[in-house]
């Protein structure tokens, strides 16, 4: 069977990045998951401007500041964009002023600042890691279950449960992706909830396990829904 199309927006990227490379996700419309009120891209939908999209704190903080009230952050790695939901935008920012990294050792991908240029766009799918058009595919296949494909992959995923358990929760060990539970989140809403996180955790990580372990927590999923199909 045929996935389902995945949404995805124009990107813009620049030919020659200017200082670090930095990632952003946000809303469809562009805005900030935390808030919803902060405009990471015009909020008429226009292009991203010639020279970047300037976002600023309306009330920044000291620089340095631990308090996530007080500074706008960003991620170091696309795959790790903290709270961000899916479906997403992926944005590629620069700093304009001081930059700092307000929790080291619990976020120590996170950087803060008061104000940041989006300066392109990148495929969303790429929050999800090299195979994140399989992920992204996925995501939208849990999102349109039958009744009838429900019941299936509850029959087909309780043959094999104690077994994808194991791996499962050994994959999640290997791997500090924070698109993972990100990703297994949104797909865990549908139900047959242990199925749809596995076959995302297994894709997720596919380059990191071995085949069997790959095969154990995708193939439920696979039994029932058939090949994950990416359009060209």
């Amino acid at each position: 069977m045929r996935t389902p199309a995945v949404e995805t927006h124009d990107v813009k990227v620049p030919a020659t990045p200017v200082g670090p490379r930095l990632f952003k996700a946000v809303r469809p419309d562009g805005t900030d998951f935390h808030t919803g009120t902060v405009s990471w891209l015009p909020a008429d939908g226009t292009p991203i401007p010639e020279g970047g999209w300037l976002v600023e704190h309306p009330h920044p903080g000291e620089v340095g500041i631990w308090d996530a009230g007080f500074y706008l952050s960003v991620s170091t790695v696309e795959t790790d964009c903290k709270g961000f939901r899916w479906p997403a935008r992926l944005l590629l920012v620069e700093p304009v002023g001081d930059v700092w990294t307000p929790h080291p050792d619990k976020f120590p991908r996170k950087r803060a600042a008061h104000a940041w240029r989006v300066i392109g766009e990148l495929p969303a799918w790429q929050l999800f890691g090299p195979q994140g058009l399989e992920v992204a595919a996925l995501i939208e296949q849990a999102a349109h279950l039958t009744v009838a494909q429900i019941e299936d992959l509850s029959d087909a995923y309780g043959a094999v449960y104690g077994v994808a358990r194991r791996v499962a929760q050994s994959t999640a060990r290997r791997t500090a992706r924070g698109a993972a539970w990100a990703a297994a989140r949104v797909a865990a809403r549908a139900a047959a909830r242990d199925a749809a996180l596995d076959v995302v955790l297994g894709w997720l990580v596919k380059d990191l396990i071995s085949v069997e372990d790959s095969r154990i927590l995708t193939g439920p999923w696979e039994q029932v829904m058939g090949p994950i199909e990416v359009a060209a």
